[in-house]
């Protein structure tokens, strides 16, 4: 099996809220002075502040996400909006997401709990699933902005397009099952690139991680494991990387 194409993700929150591609043409939005808002037809989004804190309280229980991944992964994108530059037009974190150490230790954890491969089936199959409630408006404009950004995921190892046209392989590696998880593992792998290996050996630095403690809270085996049995599920190249 050859190695996974990987296409750099370009999460341009503009575009995947006023998409040229939708269906229905849309009036420009005039950019807030903030620069901590945009748009979608479903309404303004929510701050920054408000969708990490919608994001950490939805994947606190890690095997049982409050939220299906596409509302996921929208409120993740809108958390790392930066002030003054709501399109966030670089791969970087924002300066709030890079200080707020409980967002990152929540991630970690949710990602690299211990799990058995019925676990991660079960998990997978939850996000996959939506019950969310779409009436709510917030909701629906996590879900607009996430169907957008999707699309950038699953682009990264073309899983979904190169898998038979029906049977198992297609469902396994389908958009709502693990478009979500490679979008965390990038957003993960961010961190670790932008904190600083000697700053987080010698604990001097205010952002996560903090120590290298931080990085194996169930031991360092379990975490090769942990890794691993992501690869199997969610073949990207990403998960490689944030290994090394």
């Amino acid at each position: 099996m050859h190695a996974p194409r990987v296409v750099a993700p370009t999460p341009l929150l503009h575009h995947l809220v006023d998409s040229p591609n939708d269906k229905m043409p849309k009036k420009k939005s005039k950019p807030s002075k903030k620069g901590h808002h945009a748009s979608t037809s479903t309404g303004p989004l929510p701050s920054v502040k408000d969708s990490t804190t919608f994001f950490i309280t939805s994947i606190n229980e890690p095997h049982n996400p409050t939220h299906c991944g596409r509302c996921l992964y929208g409120a993740l994108l809108v958390s790392n909006a930066s002030p003054g530059q709501p399109t966030t037009t670089s791969s970087k974190l924002s300066v709030s997401i890079r200080k707020n150490l409980n967002f990152w230790n929540t991630l970690y954890h949710f990602l690299v709990v211990q799990r058995t491969d019925e676990e991660v089936e079960r998990l997978l199959t939850r996000l996959s699933i939506c019950e969310c409630p779409m009436d709510d408006r917030t909701i629906a404009a996590y879900h607009k902005v996430g169907e957008k950004g999707e699309m950038v995921s699953i682009q990264r190892c073309f899983l979904e397009a190169n898998a038979p046209a029906s049977g198992s392989m297609k469902e396994r590696y389908s958009t709502p099952r693990i478009a979500f998880i490679i979008k965390a593992f990038c957003m993960l792998h961010s961190g670790l690139v932008e904190s600083g290996v000697r700053g987080v050996a010698k604990g001097t630095v205010d952002t996560w991680p903090t120590s290298p403690m931080d990085l194996v809270p169930f031991g360092a085996d379990e975490l090769v494991w942990s890794f691993k049995r992501w690869w199997t599920f969610v073949p990207d190249t990403i998960i490689y990387q944030v290994m090394a």
